[in-house]
């Protein structure tokens, strides 16, 4: 029983990104999702994957046409409509007033305000006639900030804002129900839950919500939802929290924060890695650079929850090596620790040119710790700070391989382990939930997360061989950079989970030892994977100045 039962939902964009892992938190509660977007083979995928009541339809969002099938279409088939979210956009185009391409505003204007638009059009009488609805437009903090982010994209978050003001003042005079027409702005875009209910009562002039982060608690809504207070506004000059909203449903087990769900103000950065394409996302910011960096086997997903907590405050990169996540995988490719210091590379050459070619903060973790202190090794002079998170890069009799770690780099041993779990799948599924599950200590979040990190491993699997296979060799082969390890002149981060037994506080102490402006933090309650454990401590420490 969930506690949108009974609910219909339309929600454009939801092929992918936040659309996507909204269409997943609805369906699950029971709301009858009708998913939207250009893309017909990934929103039939995704449509498959939600469950029976789950559809996709083909729309884009700039043909106002393919937006009233949509609607007329939901209603027809559900007798009703609920809501409304507003999510379809893509990324603007880097550059100033003096080389806007006017074609591509005017294409950025109507996917993002003219979907917006067409969307109200067609829900809002509707909704007003069942005097019931809710309407999500998402915006984002670039509509509020000038420089945040691209010019387009920022000129048409901010056009959001205001038509959502104008259309909740506009839609007011019909007073709710028993449920409050609320065209809610979420800014940053951030959307965990929806279908918020109030309480009755007549009101002639309605205002859009905005959601933001304050050092309220949360309170729990009547529909079993988080509901956080609206964000003062703030002095001329005064820095802006870092943004982020957690709306998360009540948990059925644990006490967990629940899912924190990226900034969608993040914009892809395209990479090129000779023939091949590197999947990198960029959120907005001023001072140095984070870049972050996954190990195996996972993939940028693992930062989900950190991103939020460093919004705001820096730049922030993060991205898939070749093989994994949603990168390329060519067949075949010497999936190596060193040549992942070149997919880095060229995702610093992107950085440098969206942001200049100043100082970095490099945060790795896991086994990208070797081709991130390779670069930094190489380029100290470009590193403001370099952060290792539960990582090695070296081999010390401290270390220990996680058991399947092990299972699959022992030569002779790995070969079997290989064929059987290609024989057996479930055997491989639950293997890889007890050895990434134990790395997360809260059980809400290992449940919501490590599914999720397993469907996107089975397409990384050759890389994930292959980086075992160059396991052993290449810790050993580092040994014989500790001297460059002593002299490196710039400051290193070390921040550990302490309840992690393969990279334990000994390899913690080790580093530190080795690096000459080192900085050793030991987080009591986290694990392996730290930055899901405790993502506020470990971005208040990375964020430092």
């Amino acid at each position: 029983m969930g506690i949108l039962d009974g609910k219909v939902a339309v929600i454009t964009g939801g092929t992918s990104g936040i659309g996507a892992r909204t269409a997943e938190l609805f369906a699950r509660e029971g709301a009858t999702t009708v998913i939207a977007g250009r893309r017909a083979a990934e929103g039939k995928a995704e449509a498959a994957k939600l469950g029976p009541k789950a559809e996709f339809v083909r729309a884009d969002v700039s043909v106002e046409a393919d937006v009233a099938a949509l609607i007329t279409g939901a209603v027809e088939r559900h007798g009703q409509l609920d809501c409304l979210m507003n999510c379809a956009g893509e990324g603007g185009s880097p550059g100033g007033i003096a080389s806007v391409d006017l074609d591509r505003l005017q294409r950025t204007l109507a996917i993002h305000l003219g979907g917006a638009v067409a969307g109200m059009k067609y829900a809002a009488p509707v909704m007003a006639a069942r005097r019931s609805g809710s309407i999500i437009n998402v915006a984002s903090i670039g509509g509020h900030i000038a420089g945040w982010t691209f010019l387009d994209y920022s000129a048409a978050k901010a056009a959001i804002i205001q038509l959502t003001r104008c259309t909740a003042a506009g839609l007011g005079q019909h007073g709710p129900g028993r449920r409050r027409r609320n065209p809610g702005r979420r800014t940053p875009r951030r959307l965990g839950g929806g279908l918020h209910r109030h309480r009755p009562g007549p009101a002639p002039l309605r205002q859009p919500t905005l959601i933001a982060p304050t050092n309220r608690s949360p309170v729990q809504g009547p529909m079993g939802y988080h509901e956080f207070q609206a964000l003062p506004r703030l002095p001329v000059g005064q820095p802006l929290p870092w943004p982020y909203l957690r709306v998360h449903p009540r948990a059925r087990s644990g006490t967990g924060e629940g899912l924190t769900v990226m900034d969608v103000t993040t914009q892809t950065l395209p990479v090129a890695r000779g023939p091949h394409r590197l999947h990198a996302e960029v959120v907005p910011g001023t001072g140095a650079p984070i870049v972050l960096m996954h190990g195996f086997p996972d993939n940028t997903h693992l930062y989900d929850r950190l991103v939020p907590h460093l919004a705001g405050r820096r730049p922030v990169v993060r991205f898939d090596f070749l093989g994994w996540g949603r990168s390329d995988k060519p067949q075949g490719y010497p999936y190596t620790s060193a040549n992942q210091v070149g997919d880095l590379a060229a995702v610093i050459s992107a950085v440098d040119e969206h942001f200049g070619d100043g100082e970095l903060v490099l945060v790795a973790h896991d086994a990208s710790g070797l081709p991130a202190i390779d670069w930094a090794l190489a380029n100290p002079g470009r590193i403001e700070k370099l952060v290792l998170l539960n990582t090695y890069y070296h081999w010390t009799p401290a270390l220990r391989r996680p058991r399947a770690i092990a299972l699959y780099s022992t030569p002779v041993i790995r070969t079997v382990a290989r064929a059987l779990v290609r024989r057996r799948p479930d055997l491989d599924r639950r293997l890889y939930a007890w050895q990434v599950g134990g790395f997360i200590q809260d059980p809400e979040v290992r449940g919501r997360l490590v599914p999720q990190l397993y469907e996107q491993f089975l397409p990384a699997r050759p890389a994930f061989w292959r980086l075992n296979d160059d396991l052993l060799g290449a810790v050993f082969a580092r040994r014989r950079r500790i001297p460059q390890l002593r002299r490196f002149p710039r400051p290193v981060q070390i921040i550990f989970g302490v309840r992690d037994r393969s990279l334990n506080p000994r390899v913690a102490r080790n580093l530190a030892a080795l690096f000459p402006r080192s900085e050793l933090h030991l987080l009591d309650d986290a694990g392996h994977f730290v930055q899901v454990d405790q993502p506020q401590q470990v971005a208040d420490l990375i964020a430092a100045e």
